[in-house]
C-alpha cells in the first residue's frame, strides 16, 4: 500500500469514527475534540446563526456593490470552475486560494465581503447561493471545486461533495502537506449545493480550517492576506495536481 494511499484509508475510518463514537478524527485517528465540543456555541461554528439574506437578490437590494462586496470572475479553457462563494472578509483566506488554484487555465469565481467589520452578514448558504454570474460559469462546465472556511483551529481541510472521485483525488494530493478529513456537518452532499450546480450535477467542497488558513499568510486580516506564506503555495501546487 503507498503512502497517499493509507492516509485515504485513514480519512474513511475517522469519518466513521466521526458517528459510531462521536469523536472528531484526524486522519491518523488521533481525537481532536469532542462531537458536543463541535456543537458548542463556544467554537462559533459557521452555519449556527441563520443568513440575513435567503438569496442573492436580496443581498443586492440592500447592500451595495463596491463598498459592501465584490464579485470577480473569469472564464478559463478547461471545464473546471473554482469557486469561493464566501470570500473576503467571510471567510478570509478563500478567495486567494480559489485565485491561486484556479489559475489561467480553470474558470474562476469568488464573491468577496469587502467590509471592514461585519462582513459575516453577507454569507449566504451554499444550498441558496445564486448569483447569475457563479451560475452561468457552472452551467458551462463539468466540474466545480468550491473552496470554504470553518472556524476550527486545528490545521485541516475537510472534504464534501458528491463527486467522489474527483473529492478522492484532491484528498491524495492535499494528504502530502495538511490532514484531510471529512466534517459531520459541511458534506456539501445536498444537490442544491452550489459545488454540485454544474453539467454533471456533482463536485468537492473543500472546508478549510481556520488554523489551516492562518498558516497561508502573515495574518487573516485583509492586510496580512497580501503576504503570503510557503505553506501557500504548497497547498495551491498540491491541490492544482489533483485537477489535471
Amino acid at each position: 500500500m503507498r503512502h497517499g494511499e493509507a492516509r485515504i484509508r485513514a480519512v474513511r475510518r475517522g469519518a466513521r469514527g466521526i458517528s459510531r463514537k462521536g469523536l472528531r478524527l484526524n486522519c491518523f485517528g488521533t481525537i481532536l475534540e469532542s462531537a458536543s465540543t463541535l456543537r458548542s456555541p463556544s467554537r462559533a461554528l459557521k452555519g449556527l446563526m441563520p443568513d440575513r439574506y435567503t438569496n442573492f437578490a436580496e443581498l443586492v437590494a440592500n447592500t451595495t456593490e463596491g463598498r459592501d462586496f465584490r464579485v470577480r470572475w473569469r472564464k478559463g479553457t478547461s471545464g473546471l470552475v473554482v469557486i469561493a462563494p464566501h470570500g473576503g472578509g467571510i471567510e478570509p483566506g478563500t478567495s486567494e486560494l480559489a485565485d491561486a488554484v484556479a489559475g489561467s487555465d480553470h474558470s474562476l469565481y469568488v464573491f468577496e465581503g469587502l467590509r471592514s467589520s461585519g462582513s459575516n452578514s453577507l454569507h449566504i448558504t451554499s444550498t441558496r447561493f445564486d448569483d447569475p454570474h457563479c451560475l452561468a460559469l457552472l452551467a458551462g462546465a463539468d466540474q466545480v471545486l468550491a473552496l470554504h472556511g470553518e472556524s476550527s483551529e486545528p490545521q485541516c481541510a475537510f472534504m464534501g461533495g458528491l463527486d467522489s472521485g474527483f473529492a478522492d483525488r484532491i484528498s491524495r494530493a492535499l494528504a502530502a502537506v495538511t490532514t484531510v478529513n471529512v466534517h459531520p456537518q459541511w458534506t456539501g452532499m445536498d444537490p442544491a449545493n452550489i459545488c454540485n450546480r454544474a453539467r454533471s450535477g456533482r463536485g468537492v467542497q473543500v472546508e478549510l480550517s481556520r488554523g489551516l488558513r492562518a498558516s497561508f499568510f502573515a495574518s487573516l486580516k485583509r492586510d496580512g492576506r497580501r503576504f503570503a506564506t510557503p505553506r501557500f503555495a504548497a497547498f495551491v501546487a498540491a491541490m492544482r495536481s489533483a485537477l489535471g
